[in-house]
């Protein structure tokens, strides 16, 4: 590499021959408007996948149930208390007692909303009612 003199940019082994400062090559190019990708196949529409989002209204939830309602293990209920929760979000409002009853439960919903709690209070109170119990 050579050294650079007073008042110049160093050299730069990788500005070889034909580059062009600021101008567009093979490598850079904008695609072209065509519907025609590069490979031989149609352009993706975007649109087509991605919509504008839409406000809408939220309800609220009434829950059918309360915590106090689900017969949970009298410690695991205390404790539900402490933390300051009373009623159950909708995903477990109607899947705790699903699981209590041992069906297999299929719940979908946005993170947060409590699916976890769902899923493992039931099976806490499985296993504090009988510590031999696996779950």
């Amino acid at each position: 590499m050579r050294s650079a003199s007073a008042g110049s940019r160093p050299h730069s082994r990788f500005a070889g021959g034909n580059f062009k400062g600021g101008q567009r090559n093979s490598f850079n190019k904008r695609p072209s408007a065509s519907k025609k990708s590069r490979f031989g196949g149609e352009r993706i529409d975007y649109s087509r996948f991605v919509k504008k989002a839409v406000h809408t209204e939220e309800k609220p939830y009434i829950s059918k149930n309360t915590f106090a309602d689900f017969p949970f293990n009298e410690k695991l209920q205390k404790n539900i208390a402490k933390k300051g929760y009373a009623n159950p979000r909708p995903i477990q409002d109607q899947s705790i007692h699903s699981i209590l009853d041992g069906r297999d439960v299929f719940g979908l919903a946005n993170t947060g909303t409590g699916k976890t709690a769902a899923f493992l209070l039931p099976l806490i109170d499985k296993v504090m009612k009988d510590k031999s119990e696996k779950v």
